[in-house]
């Protein structure tokens, strides 16, 4: 299996003490096929149109315009009476195949063009498929996705969890390990994964107001989000994140779940070295 499409699924929203806020994870899809594959591609899309889930990304790393995409997070704000609204929450997310090709500048360019007008995280499928520990080759390339703008950088190729870092104040995750693993292996690690728990937050102001009016113009593939903020004079609003890591397991066949071994909890603990992690990050609540 390889990873064609990057996708967001929307799962909760949740209360924040400040002015807007949206709870949500991300997920890789990694539906496609080694043969017909441009087909496998078109048929995800569809399917994830139909059940209303944004994607973004393509298989063929030369397809530059298909990296990166805004999506829409559902959020909420809090009014001066304590209640609260429902909003639209922009975020853009990149997906990078580099399996078999090394990212070039034309890759890195288009990472930058939405970083620079929104907060951006970066998918990247790279790195070593079974191994623990991320090469320093992997390393160079995420780090490399950082430089060019991107707050997160997460990886999903490898079947095993990988480490973490924290470069320049941003948080690289080598590798996701496996969502759904459907075939059948001795090795335990390829049922093993971790999900990214992110809760975002902003100060609603002018800027803020304008992105979430125009929020309800992103949600589509291929729409003309950036066009639309540059005619609007929007400048890039400031997320801060809650995050935290869910040690998930997939041993029942086409599922996922938040794992109920304390052991593998306490083992991706340590290999990601979380805790001592996410407070050297700039990126979260303070």
């Amino acid at each position: 299996m390889t990873n064609a499409i990057s996708c967001v699924k929307n799962i909760q929203v949740s209360g924040f003490d400040g002015d807007i806020a949206s709870n949500s994870q991300l997920w890789i899809s990694v539906r496609n096929s080694n043969t017909n594959k441009n087909n496998s591609i078109i048929s995800a899309r569809d399917a994830l149109k139909r059940v209303g889930i944004q994607f973004t990304g393509d298989e063929n790393a030369d397809l530059i315009g298909e990296i990166c995409e805004v999506v829409t997070l559902p959020a909420r704000f809090q009014l001066g009476d304590s209640s609260y609204k429902a909003a639209l929450l922009p975020l853009a997310v990149c997906s990078v195949n580099a399996t078999t090709v090394t990212p070039d500048i034309a890759q890195y360019d288009e990472v930058a063009r939405f970083s620079k007008v929104l907060p951006t995280w970066v998918y990247v499928y790279k790195g070593d498929s079974n191994v623990i520990a991320q090469n320093e080759f992997q390393k160079s390339i995420y780090r490399s996705y950082i430089d060019s703008g991107a707050e997160l950088v997460l990886g999903t190729s490898p079947y095993a969890v990988q480490g973490a870092e924290s470069y320049k104040g941003k948080l690289i995750l080598y590798s996701l390990g496996n969502f759904i693993y459907p075939g059948k292996e001795s090795d335990s690690e390829f049922y093993k994964g971790i999900a990214l728990s992110a809760t975002i937050s902003a100060k609603m102001d002018n800027n803020m107001s304008s992105w979430v009016d125009l929020a309800k113009a992103c949600k589509d593939a291929n729409d003309s989000c950036l066009g639309l903020a540059k005619d609007k004079g929007l400048s890039r609003p400031a997320y801060s994140y809650g995050l935290s890591i869910v040690a998930t397991d997939n041993l029942k066949a086409g599922v996922v779940m938040k794992t109920t071994n304390s052991m593998w909890e306490e083992q991706a603990s340590k290999r990601l070295g979380i805790d001592a992690l996410l407070p050297t990050l700039d990126l979260l609540n303070r």
